[in-house]
């Protein structure tokens, strides 16, 4: 295959890759959200899967609410990533989104499956409200602020609530350790 490194500011480059460009795969490991929100905003995330051949998979170790909620409004079939034996994350390694998948395909395998019914429930929550970035040029503090308005008006549930119902408070994994 074939490789080129784009150097920079990536909400900038993408714009670079010429449109008749598209991947089979794109990996996309930022710093986590709320770290980086630049490279999870809807407007960001739109663009890279833009770039994604019709068959095409994004792949990224965030297993989000804002992100997987993102991908499927999109336009993504999204799939949790199997968490393995050494894993410290109990439920989730990631996500997989794909642009077009018969799930009628999608049998047994070793790496990823469809959202669990917890996963499912934290999609309609107040963590899934996107990060917002219309221009593509905000930065964090401004990112952020964005969505915690969007956030405080919503009447979606907490994920306080959420982790409460699947007993993912901290006195849980206490208990469990």
């Amino acid at each position: 295959f074939e490789c080129e490194i784009l150097w920079g500011e990536a909400r900038e480059k993408i714009n670079s890759i010429p449109s008749s460009i598209n991947f089979d795969l794109i990996y996309l490991d930022g710093f986590s959200p709320p770290k980086c929100p630049q490279l999870w905003t809807f407007e960001f995330l739109d663009k890279v899967t833009q770039k994604l051949n019709s068959q095409g998979y994004l792949i990224t170790y965030s297993s989000s609410a804002a992100v997987r909620k993102t991908l499927r409004n999109l336009g993504l079939k999204i799939f949790n990533i199997k968490p393995n034996l050494n894993s410290k994350n109990l439920w989730s390694n990631g996500t997989i989104g794909i642009k077009q998948f018969d799930e009628k395909k999608l049998t047994s395998n070793l790496y990823f499956e469809k959202l669990s019914s917890m996963e499912e429930e934290h999609l309609l929550t107040k963590a899934s409200i996107p990060y917002r970035d219309p221009s593509l040029n905000s930065n964090t503090k401004d990112i952020i602020k964005r969505r915690s308005k969007e956030q405080s008006f919503s009447n979606l549930k907490t994920s306080k609530i959420w982790r409460d119902k699947w007993g993912m408070t901290k006195s849980t994994f206490a208990s469990k350790i």
